[in-house]
């Protein structure tokens, strides 16, 4: 394409009209014209596809996420237990209607003295569960004054002195203790 000079010489020649000179000019307005819309249209195309990319970052994001939440989900349901109090048994700590979170044996929820436990009953109660209180561990003596506690077993009472417990049925395996309570949830 002809520079500027050129049109100039071109021009003092009267080799060429103005008419020429313009429409040599509109052309290369189109031609720039048509590059700058091609670069804007790549520029676009890239903004375009840059979002693209990211949302498939956040995607992922959100995956993971998701999936923390959907383990950390299964986890809390396989190491926690919700019972609700049925029964005087426990009364004045627990009433009935109340429901209490509670730490199963297999993650960490260990009996100990004066803690309450969620068990199932010796055989002659199925079907139903306890909530107790440990007051002697294997080893101890027998608050009934009956010797020692064997092992692997625990003696446990409900605090009210009507509650069917262990001074009724005598000591409790601890395989039968399903977990410890850790907090009252809430008041029936």
């Amino acid at each position: 394409m002809p520079c500027a000079a050129t049109f100039a010489q071109l021009f003092r020649n009267r080799s060429v009209s103005i008419r020429m000179i313009l429409d040599i000019r509109r052309a290369r307005n189109k031609i720039s014209t048509v590059r700058r819309d091609r670069d804007v249209s790549r520029a676009s195309a890239r903004r375009q596809r840059r979002p693209l990319a990211f949302s498939h970052v956040n995607w992922v994001v959100i995956g993971i996420v998701g999936l923390g939440a959907v383990a950390l989900a299964v986890l809390v349901r396989k190491a926690l237990i919700v019972v609700t109090v049925d029964g005087y048994s426990m009364s004045p700590t627990l009433a009935p209607g109340d429901r209490v979170l509670a730490l199963r044996r297999t993650f960490g929820g260990r009996p100990r003295r004066n803690a309450i436990v969620v068990t199932r009953p010796p055989d002659r109660m199925p079907g139903q569960l306890l909530i107790k209180r440990v007051v002697a561990l294997a080893g101890d003596a027998d608050p009934r004054g009956e010797g020692v506690i064997p092992a692997g077993s625990l003696f446990i009472v409900g605090d009210s002195k009507y509650s069917s417990d262990s001074r009724t049925f005598g000591p409790v395996q601890q395989d039968l203790v399903l977990g410890v309570v850790v907090r009252r949830m809430s008041s029936g």
